[in-house]
């Protein structure tokens, strides 16, 4: 459970998905990229008791499979983040090349 008002990239929902534990956790930051499957766990609109309360029972009512959980976190290891900064980097050149200016001489 990660009931926050702010966020950036929240690790401690990847450890736990690691172990295996799927998370209730609130939609901040960078909280629904980290969560984004329901073998992740499940997302509130905010931290307040009645939907933490509604992100547990929704949990319980769909608790996915650890194996499913784990195999999710793997997504985040070292290798999978430095393909996705490359493929970021190598969009934005992209785009900056696309709108470059020519120039005539």
């Amino acid at each position: 459970m990660l009931a926050s008002c702010r966020e950036g990239w929240a690790n401690v929902l990847l450890e736990a998905m690691a172990c295996g534990t799927p998370v209730v956790a609130s939609d901040v930051g960078g909280t629904a990229e980290v969560v984004g499957s329901p073998a992740a766990g499940v997302l509130m609109p905010s931290a307040t008791p009645a939907n933490i309360v509604e992100g547990v029972r929704r949990l319980c009512a769909h608790y996915p499979d650890h194996a499913a959980t784990r195999a999710y976190a793997e997504n985040f290891g070292w290798d999978e983040t430095i393909q996705g900064q490359i493929r970021l980097f190598q969009q934005a050149a992209q785009g900056v090349a696309a709108h470059a200016p020519v120039l005539r001489h």
